[in-house]
């Protein structure tokens, strides 16, 4: 599940950096407009956030949150129909697009911070194999340096082709219902196969994958009191068979 999250970002940052400043310049001619629209994708953010702090006693995994948040993402396709009804320099467009932005944005955040912290709590049972290299701090490490690395390739590509679609036809309508509806269904496929291939993730709310059981941060540390147990009862046993003559 490592891919949806670099998916999630580089989806999420691609609505907010680069459709919504396209659609402001080039529908609505104002490029202050972009704001607008990205205030209604932070308050998802902040929804979404919510959503995952209320729901963390009923939903163990984060598989739910990125089912919820590959469907929200099918919304973007409303983008290419709703944009010929745009009239340049008309806020009240912005903020119809803002209210848009909040349910994939909140799908977005939920997905997001509760697979960050999925993540963390598998990867926490591994700080201690080796003390030189933290495998949590190695993980995300790439997880961002490839959301960076993707961002910048297809932000790239992408970019250009919206410059010569609008070069070509005078507008960005043929983009729009490429770079948004098209990019981000393929993007929602992606992320709900992923989450169908677990052993375990069939299930509509599952509370195990891959057969390991992640309950929370008490989980973790009584699995690490168990095992300071066993490594205390093995030094015991090393100490009684030097003392004996």
């Amino acid at each position: 599940m490592l891919n949806d999250r670099i998916l999630l970002v580089y989806g999420h940052r691609y609505l907010e950096n680069a459709i919504s400043p396209a659609i402001a310049k080039r529908i609505m001619l104002d490029s202050s407009y972009s704001q607008i629209m990205v205030c209604g994708s932070n308050l998802g953010e902040l929804f979404g956030a919510m959503f995952v702090l209320l729901a963390t006693t009923l939903v163990q995994t984060p598989l739910p949150f990125l089912r919820f948040d590959a469907l929200a993402l099918l919304i973007v396709w409303a983008l290419p129909a709703y944009s010929h009804q745009i009239r340049a320099h008309d806020a009240s467009y912005a903020w119809r697009i803002a209210g848009m932005f909040i349910p994939v944005s909140m799908g977005w955040a939920a997905g997001d911070v509760s697979l960050a912290a999925f993540i963390q709590a598998s990867l926490a049972r591994m700080e201690s194999a080796d003390s030189q290299v933290s495998a949590l701090g190695s993980v995300m490490a790439f997880l961002y340096s490839s959301y960076i690395i993707t961002y910048a390739i297809l932000g790239s590509l992408l970019g250009t082709y919206i410059d010569k679609v609008f070069a070509r036809d005078g507008n960005i309508y043929r983009a729009l219902l490429n770079i948004g509806g098209v990019q981000f269904t393929v993007l929602s496929a992606i992320i709900i196969f992923a989450t169908l291939t677990p052993k375990g993730a069939l299930a509509f709310n599952p509370s195990m994958i891959n057969d390991a059981e992640l309950n929370g941060p008490a989980d973790l540390e009584h699995q690490r009191e168990a095992e300071d147990d066993v490594a205390g009862r093995d030094d015991s046993s090393v100490e009684k068979e030097k003392e004996k003559p």
